[in-house]
């Protein structure tokens, strides 16, 4: 999650942006956290990846 933000900060220009994306980066994990306890879903690695940085942060990063 750390070089997730690192690169994120050289990478966007407005500090408004990197505000709201480094913002996303801890809300969608606790979203995912949530759904797989409420889903009886083991939160291994590969589902966390794939609900947290493969959907919601590519989301926030393309629309910004």
């Amino acid at each position: 999650m750390v070089l997730v933000l690192v690169v994120l900060i050289f990478f966007l220009v407005s500090s408004a942006l990197r505000f709201i994306v480094a913002l996303t980066i801890p809300l969608s994990l606790l979203f995912a956290f949530i759904v797989l306890h409420a889903h009886d879903v083991a939160a291994n690695l590969l589902s966390i990846g794939a609900i947290d940085f493969g959907i919601v942060i590519d989301g926030t990063v393309v629309m910004i």
